[in-house]
């Protein structure tokens, strides 16, 4: 078993698996349990593409040290990515823990007022695509400063292959993925 040391040793010990978070959010900034629940055919396919690019998907009764053991696979090679989802305390450890390499986030166009906040330290976040749905939610994809800075794109894992992503691609990251800024 992996044993989770402070924060910043967790960096030089995972592989090459990414982890990804996948969060509904509200306008306001709070964990929105209900914003899975959306009418929005587009939202919806778009939400099974992300998930059926993973590798393993995991969820609060993992732990972060499971989670650990999963990225640490693959040793050189790019293997399909772990996602993260569940409940706002398990989201906000492997946050705070800097274990996630990438963020999906969808704001919904709701406020809630109150709840649960996703993120519980500072880290600054660069946008790599964000999608606009007829429902008013906006789909975008972070990745922290800290792997943006180690791994500048265009990121391996966003292109679907030498020509490109398909057709029927609803996540279509790899044209995006190469028109990126440099950091700072």
């Amino acid at each position: 078993m992996v044993h989770l040391a402070r924060r910043g040793d967790l960096r030089q010990a995972v592989g090459m698996r990414r982890l990804v978070l996948v969060a509904d959010l509200s306008l306001d900034g709070f964990l929105d349990p209900d914003g899975s629940e959306s009418d929005d055919h587009e939202l919806e396919r778009y939400r099974s593409r992300v998930l059926a690019k993973a590798g393993v998907i995991v969820r609060e009764d993992s732990g972060a040290d499971a989670v650990l053991g999963l990225k640490a696979q693959g040793g050189d090679q790019e293997l399909a990515p772990v996602v993260a989802l569940g409940e706002p305390t398990y989201l906000q450890e492997l946050t705070r823990l800097g274990l996630v390499d990438e963020f999906r986030i969808t704001v919904h166009p709701v406020v809630l007022g109150d709840g649960e906040r996703l993120f519980v330290v500072r880290e600054r976040m660069h946008v790599i695509t964000s999608r606009y749905f007829a429902d008013g939610s906006v789909a975008h994809a972070y990745v922290p400063e800290r792997a943006y800075r180690d791994r500048p794109p265009p990121y391996p894992w966003a292109l679907a292959g030498a020509e490109g992503p398909d057709e029927h691609d609803d996540d279509a990251e790899a044209e995006d993925a190469t028109q990126r800024p440099p950091p700072g």
